[in-house]
């Protein structure tokens, strides 16, 4: 289950938005826009503080099983970015959106 912390509402993309999407996801960003963060740095978020679900509405969780499986980030009305090894073994239908 993916919940959202923001109302929002789901329906297919236009295959124009669909094909803009594909020219951009998936792809790293370059070094001049990305800074001079090395490659070969792991960032993780290790005991991190609670937060209100008020406070970050761009926030999304990836739900399974009934524990939080993932975060995630609303990336617009329609869609949300996690990494892929969080949905990777799920199949779509067992993703249901709240």
């Amino acid at each position: 289950m993916i919940r959202l912390f923001s109302v929002g509402e789901l329906r297919r993309i236009s295959p124009a938005s669909n094909k803009v999407l594909q020219t951009i996801c998936g792809h790293r960003i370059n070094s001049e826009i990305r800074g001079t963060v090395s490659d070969n740095i792991d960032f993780v978020i290790a005991k991190g503080n609670k937060a209100r679900i008020t406070q970050f509405p761009w926030a999304a969780t990836v739900v399974h099983l009934g524990k939080v499986h993932c975060g995630a980030s609303i990336i617009s009305v329609r869609h949300i970015i996690t990494a892929a090894h969080c949905l990777y073994h799920l199949a779509s239908d067992k993703l249901p959106c709240k």
